[in-house]
């Protein structure tokens, strides 16, 4: 014998085992249940559409802007710092050309002055110009040397460390010591000093040396 349907004040027999609620239905109530249960698929529709829809407005520019103001940061950093060692390293290049220069220069300002104390006095000796021909010939040979050298420059690729830059996400509602803007002032603390400095409902100031730690 047919169970009675399980809904109440309905006077049908059952037909079936609704799978939803498990019960001994009759055919209309289990076309209702039916309905309802196709009923609730359209607002699950319109959910979707709804995020898809957030999902193709989504700003990924506005989205990213700290992080990407951070990288121009960082380039910018960069920059400065090529531009600091190429000018070091020009300096140096020069440098190292001047000094042997320098040294030529030296030594033929004291050969000039020698030639103009022989002029003058007009009491050059014999080995006065063997030895200011002996000393201009060096000079000739040396910078016949210097016009005539090839300088190298090493120079190391250089290499970035991707592991410097990490691209991870963090909860809104998270503290990070990271987003704090620097000190604009540093309170001396004695060892003697009261460990809790100040507190909130959620974060707790305290001193603990040398450290100053704030607990959530």
């Amino acid at each position: 014998m047919s169970q009675p349907c399980s809904v109440d004040e309905c006077k049908r027999s059952s037909r079936a085992v609704c799978h939803c609620c498990q019960q001994n239905v009759c055919i209309p109530h289990l076309n209702e249940h039916n309905d309802v249960l196709n009923s609730q698929l359209n607002p699950l529709a319109d959910e979707i559409n709804i995020l898809g829809d957030r999902l193709k407005t989504f700003n990924i520019e506005k989205h990213t802007c700290d992080c990407r103001q951070k990288l121009e940061q960082w380039r910018i950093d960069c920059h400065d710092k090529i531009e600091l060692v190429f000018a070091e390293q020009c300096q140096e290049l020069d440098r190292f050309v001047a000094e042997k220069l320098e040294k030529q220069e030296q030594e033929m300002a004291r050969l000039k002055l020698r030639l103009a104390e022989l002029i003058r006095e007009q009491e050059a000796t014999r080995q006065d110009i063997i030895s200011l021909t002996a000393n201009i010939h060096h000079l000739q040979n040396e910078m016949n040397k210097i016009e005539q050298t090839v300088i190298h420059m090493n120079i190391d690729p250089l290499v970035i460390n991707k592991n410097s830059i990490r691209i991870n996400e963090k909860n809104s509602n998270e503290f990070y010591l990271s987003t704090l803007s620097p000190a604009c002032k540093t309170i001396v603390r004695s060892n003697g000093s009261n460990r809790a400095i100040t507190s909130s409902d959620k974060y707790l100031l305290f001193h603990d040396a040398p450290n100053l730690c704030l607990v959530d």
